[in-house]
């Protein structure tokens, strides 16, 4: 995935990604300040950090901001397939959110499925446009 076009391989998930930081050859430390939008009327701004990369199967990345915690990306050759898994323990420092929380878990629940099909989507897509066959 390639930081600046996370709107488009997102869908309506993400509005936009500005880098904000440099990093190493390996892009160790680069950060991106990633703005996204959920179904429900709100949105969250945080910072994706590339914080390890054993490219091109294994991505952790530290989130900031509006969320915290971490995501883990991991890819496995599966005959012509390749298996995508991501690890996404990330809470939100958003007051607002964290109070309705208990009251409202279905909801955010839900809210959290519509955005990782706006990403599976537009993921797919992405395939589509580089060529790539998809399963």
């Amino acid at each position: 995935m390639e930081a600046l076009r996370l709107p488009d391989e997102w869908g309506g998930a993400c509005w936009g990604t500005k880098i904000t930081s440099p990093d190493d050859a390996d892009g160790i430390g680069r950060q991106v300040a990633v703005h996204s939008k959920r179904r429900l009327p709100y949105e969250l701004n945080w910072v994706a950090t590339l914080i390890e990369s054993d490219a091109p199967t294994r991505w952790l990345i530290a989130a900031s901001g509006e969320l915290t915690g971490w995501s883990e990306w991991m890819l496995k050759q599966n005959g012509s397939l390749v298996d995508a898994r991501d690890d996404w323990p990330v809470t939100t420092d958003m007051p607002i959110l964290r109070a309705l929380s208990p009251l409202l878990a279905p909801v955010f629940v839900w809210n959290h499925h519509w955005a990782m099909a706006q990403g599976k989507a537009g993921l797919q897509q992405e395939l589509v446009r580089r060529k790539v066959p998809v399963a």
